[in-house]
């Protein structure tokens, strides 16, 4: 096996806490001397372990392979999507009890804060993934396209990441279920905070749509309506043998976003988009498959090894020239369907306040209510 070094670094979160943490192992990296002294080393058992609590292991070189099984301290540990990191906050220079939880800057979260429903997690190679994790099946309000789009603005300033895998952290066989149906239903929101919700979440799919950065989205089970969008704004779909995904709004009486219609228009032809659109088509994995709004089938299990490989063999290509291509191919598209939606305001609360949609969206809600959000939204 060859040689793993391993690297501790100090960065802040979205919470102002410093934290030490561990980068994934990377050939060739040494820890920083005179780095504090919360360095991760290996137990022989194979798993993890906290060291702050001994003398300062700067510049030490760890030889031995692991996987990243468990973080263990003497007073803090957490767990994140299978993974359990250590988080050590510092205080002018003083150690203190940890009692925040956090992923890369991103998820930390105090009392009083807003719930974190995105986690970045890095792995090797230059790629990022982005877990979206609001139980209990990832309806999208407006605090997770705000985080979306923070989480995309840290990535992309990022020289290190490259590509980037969107995944969902839920156990359950859930992508997303789509834009939260209260954002939506005009009694329990407000013209100034629909306005938010949706210039946010276009706002990120247009630059999505153009990012520098590979995009794949990893799609496991349900992918209705805004995580479809979502998957499609992304260079590449792996997509699980069972679920189904689609632009489904007509279905529950609004209609289909006009730049998400055309953006699937793109990606799979303009005659077969208006179909399904019109329709609410939700497709079956093969039937996605079939038609180009997917790209490779796998099992649950094979899902995340199959996104990874299919990232690191779009990473083979060097970065300069694929990006001007897609700029070339994707810029103009994007940047009109970024300045589009304060425009589609007006139009969209209007018939959002329209008494049959508010008929069809509260009858929605009452369906949804005692399958606590299986929303196909």
């Amino acid at each position: 096996m060859s040689e793993i070094l391993l690297a501790a670094m100090s960065v802040e979160c979205a919470a102002g806490i410093n934290i030490c943490w561990l980068s994934w192992p990377l050939q060739k990296t040494v820890v920083p001397r005179n780095h504090a002294r919360a360095i991760i080393g290996l137990t022989e058992a194979g798993r993890l372990h906290c060291n702050h609590h001994h003398s300062d292991l700067s510049g030490q070189e760890f030889s031995k392979g692991f996987h990243w099984h468990s973080v263990e301290c003497l007073s803090c540990s957490w767990t994140c999507q299978g993974r359990e990191y250590l988080a050590l906050p510092w205080a002018a220079g003083r150690r203190r009890s940890c009692t925040q939880r956090a992923t890369r800057g991103l998820s930390c979260t105090r009392a009083g804060a807003m719930p974190q429903y995105v986690h970045i997690d890095a792995w090797p190679g230059g790629i990022a993934v982005v877990l979206l994790r609001r139980e209990p099946v990832n309806l999208m309000d407006l605090a997770m396209w705000q985080q979306l789009l923070a989480a995309l603005d840290q990535l992309e300033a990022d020289e290190t990441v490259r590509g980037v895998i969107f995944a969902s952290g839920l156990q359950r066989e859930v992508f997303t279920a789509g834009n939260d149906i209260k954002e939506l239903y005009a009694p329990q929101t407000s013209i100034a905070r629909y306005t938010d919700f949706w210039v946010t979440s276009n706002v990120f799919l247009a630059r999505l749509y153009r990012s520098p950065l590979v995009t794949l989205a990893a799609i496991k089970g349900a992918c209705p309506a805004g995580g479809c969008c979502l998957s499609l704004c992304c260079d590449m779909r792996v997509m699980t043998e069972q679920g189904h995904i689609g632009l489904n709004e007509v279905a529950i009486g609004i209609s289909v976003p006009l730049y998400w219609g055309r953006l699937m228009a793109r990606v799979i032809g303009e005659k077969q988009a208006e179909h399904l659109c019109k329709n609410a088509a939700l497709l079956s994995p093969p039937e996605a498959l079939k038609v180009g709004l997917v790209d490779q089938l796998v099992s649950s299990e094979q899902l995340m090894p199959a996104a990874e490989a299919a990232m690191l063999k779009a990473l083979e290509q060097p970065d300069s020239g694929r990006i001007v291509v897609k700029e070339r191919f994707r810029g103009d598209f994007s940047r009109e369907w970024e300045a589009y939606p304060a425009k589609e305001v007006p139009g969209a609360w209007e018939m959002l306040t329209a008494t049959p949609t508010v008929k069809a969206l509260e009858a929605t809600l009452q369906r949804l209510k005692g399958k606590k959000g299986k929303a196909k939204l």
